[in-house]
């Protein structure tokens, strides 16, 4: 896909409805597959596609408990999410948490990764954060994407994902209002 083409394309970011879970689900699945080939094992890569249903009551829920999904869409089709919350890392209690982000491959490099991530920030601030993490999975090039916007590794932790061991780098930021400020005066 061009970028001229994407220009005249409707993308939205929006908060994700229940109408929105399966497509939510088969975005993450997709990008996973294509995300994680070589850093995952295919196995579990596999697995991940057959747990498409549950995965969809379990999104389902989330969006009515804790309405803190937003996908990007172009022409009304779901093609990135992206996901907040409270930090899971007890590191990192004072902190908010963007715990996906993720654009199929045929629209990354597009800037819907950054609208999204900045949803995240934006969001993380309402809850009354001004510093985030986010994890990511060691090998993974979102790392240099994170950088860009001032993130850094500042530890790793190493998470059991059925029965292998893979190493997250924890990336932390430490001025979200300012990250913010600086990217709402360059769009």
């Amino acid at each position: 896909i061009s970028r001229k083409k994407v220009i005249n394309m409707n993308i939205t970011i929006r908060k994700a409805t229940i109408e929105d879970a399966e497509d939510f689900v088969k975005v993450n699945t997709a990008t996973w597959l294509t995300t994680y080939k070589g850093l995952i094992p295919d196995k579990i890569l596999e697995k991940r596609k057959l747990s498409i249903s549950t995965r969809i009551t379990r999104t389902i829920k989330d969006i009515q408990e804790n309405n803190n999904i937003y996908v990007a869409t172009v022409d009304n089709q779901v093609i990135g999410e992206m996901t907040y919350a409270y930090s899971r890392n007890e590191n990192f209690l004072n902190s908010g948490e963007i715990t996906s982000v993720y654009v199929l491959k045929e629209y990354q490099g597009l800037g819907i990764g950054k609208q999204l991530f900045l949803k995240g920030i934006e969001e993380c601030i309402n809850l009354g954060f001004n510093s985030m993490i986010v994890n990511v999975l060691k090998g993974n090039n979102a790392i240099k994407f994170y950088e860009k916007f001032g993130g850094k590794k500042i530890s790793q932790k190493e998470e059991k994902l059925d029965d292998i061991v893979i190493t997250e780098y924890i990336i932390y930021f430490v001025n979200l209002k300012e990250i913010a400020t600086i990217y709402q005066n360059h769009n």
